[in-house]
């Protein structure tokens, strides 16, 4: 398995982890996040691509198709089909900001906050909470 496979595959686990049945998301069916995730190398990453249409979740519903590859320094998308997020700009941001960070997960959940002052990783990716205390 080629590295950008595996990198997919485990934006999907990600994705459908913070999804879940229960909705443990909290948010309105199309709007419940997306995950990233930076390729060996430095220079790009992959993301969901644009998904929000009526009856699907950018969460739950994130297939290997809708994955995008995107450009670090300009934020052009490199590979795959679907068009950019909006929010990649938080993305190719957290990425350009930080060598270090090579995960980001843009959510609007509940259960973050419950997780962020634990510090621990949740599927070997750490956990932050960078919202209003």
């Amino acid at each position: 398995m080629s590295d950008i496979d595996r990198t997919k595959q485990k934006i999907l686990i990600a994705s459908r982890v913070l999804y879940a049945p229960n909705g443990i998301t909290d948010v309105q069916e199309g709007f419940s996040g997306h995950v990233s995730l930076r390729l060996p190398g430095g220079g790009s990453y992959v993301v969901v691509g644009h998904t929000h249409v009526e009856g699907r979740s950018t969460l739950g519903d994130v297939g290997y198709g809708d994955l995008v590859v995107v450009d670090m320094e300009t934020g052009a998308r490199l590979e795959g089909s679907q068009p950019l997020l909006g929010e990649n700009v938080i993305h190719t941001g957290v990425y350009r900001a930080r060598k270090d960070v090579n995960s980001v997960i843009h959510v609007h959940p509940f259960w973050c906050t419950v997780w962020s002052p634990v510090e621990t990783p949740t599927l070997g990716l750490p956990v932050f909470f960078a919202g209003r205390s």
